[in-house]
């Protein structure tokens, strides 16, 4: 136990940069703005999200209450929400920490019992699980209850089941993924396997937020329905993953019957856990170390055949422009990031107009047809561009991906600038994905002019290189090159952060003007020029920063 508790410390230690944290208080005071603006940052994007989602459970438990029935739903669907989030991503972040972190060949080869790496592991997966967790279950177990005016013994409980919350499903994805590498062989097609994974959770999360629409728009928006739809989604999921019901009931209900839901959901937990250390002592390193002497087959290269390959010359913006490529697509936690998101808002967009009743789909289309309208249109298109080019976190991470190989940026012949020029033209080229699909859109569902449309992707384009600029200049100048495993370098970079309150900061100001302007009843023309204007007054003097910073940052950055 002595030695689990040592590995869960040194793990959180690593994780969290605490040690650095420590000596930056103490010792390098000049330096100390830098970790209290991350956690004013974070403290700031995560408080924004909280608040949204409060109102929202705020305004659910009172209608809920109002209608004397069902106030405990708001429990039911932070929990069922929370834990439905872990089984299916936290499969990927077991995946990344058990098998492919580059500490496991040092801990391999200490006198260490599997078990205790993988509990240590378990542990700090969870208190990192915690950070997106905690903000889904908190509003709700507060709102709970105060409204229904709890005694202590639901505050205890309550604090007991959020703890424990992350435990089954977290647990269950390690089954998975134990017995997986220890009887399949995946270590060579890990990434394909990993990408496959990934999108299937992400568009099974898509699905159900599908259904879920559908099944609210085919009846009347009326109270009943929407206790109908949330039932139904509780009891079908419920059905099939009965925690987040036990801990529900655990709060909700009174006397004997609340003590034995709580009872089950915390042995449960526990035996889970404990099983899952017994099952990892047995097969863990077994899995772990499966494959690692397989010979791979070796093919006599030709320099007939292939000198064209393999000595085909590229310009060096070119070379490192692919080069940016392969080190996101090569690594499936980097690609999910960063294609996510362009991804997913346009089929979000998408499904919602299916879900959508076709007199409500004509009343738009029709509303977007009016020529008093198209400023409107235009507007909301480029704002949509410019949004769906910014939910991306690559080039805010574009330095810190490189990690520990950052030093063969410092020592190839290229300068600087020339590979943060590559880095902003891959940022743009996975940017202008995002605008081009939102372009169609509104070609083909909108009708939108064909001959304004040009000007809405070149304005879109320069507003996403505006906020490119922005993400290169924040990771240039705090980047996170000291990280153990692919997560670390996205989930714990805070630099994301940092870049999205950037876009949005940005976006505010344009936005600002837009309507402004708007309210003024100027020209469209007047509109789309002073927004041109704006870019280019903030691109030119960020492109000569950017490029200036550059050459300063790769040289004092130190490995």
């Amino acid at each position: 136990m002595r030695m689990l508790l040592k590995l869960i410390r040194l793990n959180l230690n690593v994780n969290f940069g605490i040690s650095v944290l420590k000596y930056r208080f103490t010792k390098e005071k000049k330096k100390l703005w830098e970790p209290l603006l991350v956690i004013l940052s974070a403290a700031m994007g995560i408080g924004t999200l909280l608040f949204f989602f409060s109102i929202f459970m705020f305004g659910s438990f009172y209608m809920f209450r109002q209608n004397g029935q069902g106030e405990e739903i708001i429990l039911a669907v932070s929990f069922l929400g929370a834990q439905f989030f872990l089984l299916f991503f936290g499969i990927f972040h077991i995946l990344s920490a058990f098998y492919f972190s580059k500490d496991m060949n040092f801990l391999v080869a200490l006198p260490i019992k599997p078990y205790q790496i993988l509990g240590s592991k378990f542990i700090t997966i969870m208190v990192n699980e915690y950070l997106i967790a905690l903000p889904l279950m908190i509003p709700a177990l507060f709102i709970y209850g105060i409204g229904m005016n709890a005694g202590v013994f639901y505050w205890l409980k309550g604090i007991i089941c959020v703890l424990m919350v992350p435990v089954i499903p977290l647990a269950i994805s390690s089954f998975l993924v134990i017995l997986l590498m220890r009887f399949i062989n995946i270590k060579r097609s890990k990434d394909v396997i990993v990408v496959v994974m990934s999108f299937v959770g992400l568009f099974v999360g898509l699905g159900i937020n599908f259904y879920f629409q559908r099944m609210m728009n085919g009846e009347k928006a009326n109270f009943d329905s929407i206790i109908q739809a949330q039932q139904w989604l509780i009891g079908t999921i419920g059905r099939r993953f009965p925690p987040s019901i036990w801990a529900t009931y655990a709060l909700s209900k009174q006397g004997l019957e609340a003590l034995g839901y709580f009872l089950l959901f915390v042995a449960v937990s526990s035996l889970l856990f404990a099983v899952l250390l017994w099952t990892g002592n047995k097969v863990f390193y077994k899995g772990l170390l499966s494959g690692e002497d397989a010979s791979r087959k070796t093919k006599a290269l030709s320099l007939e055949k292939d000198g064209d390959k393999y000595m085909k010359a590229l310009s060096p913006l070119s070379a490192l422009f692919w080069r940016e490529w392969k080190l996101l697509l090569r690594t499936p936690v980097f690609m999910m990031n960063g294609l996510a998101g362009i991804i997913m808002m346009p089929v979000m967009a998408v499904m919602t107009a299916v879900v959508q009743e076709e007199s409500s789909i004509d009343k738009v289309v029709s509303f977007a047809g009016d020529p008093q309208n198209t400023v409107y249109v235009g507007l909301g298109g480029l704002a949509l561009m410019i949004l769906a080019s910014s939910m991306n976190i690559v080039s805010s991470t574009a330095v810190s991906r490189e990690g520990q190989t950052f030093w063969i940026s410092k020592v190839i012949p290229v300068s600087p600038r020339l590979q943060v020029m590559a880095k902003l033209i891959h940022g743009l080229v996975i940017s202008f994905i995002g605008i081009l699909i939102i372009g169609i859109i509104m070609a083909a569902v909108l009708k939108y002019s064909l001959v304004k449309l040009p000007i809405l992707i070149i304005l879109a384009i320069m507003g996403a290189l505006v906020i490119i600029i922005l993400d290169l200049i924040i990771d240039l100048i705090h980047p996170k090159l000291d990280w153990t495993n692919p997560h670390e370098a996205v989930k714990t970079n805070l630099n994301g952060l940092f870049g999205l309150i950037a876009a949005m900061l940005f976006m505010g100001v344009e936005s600002v003007i837009a309507v402004s302007m708007v309210l003024m009843k100027l020209p469209e023309f007047s509109i789309y020029s002073a927004l041109f204007m704006l870019d280019a007054v903030i691109l030119v003097p960020g492109f000569i920063t950017l490029t200036g910073l550059s050459a300063r940052r790769y040289k004092n950055i130190e490995m």
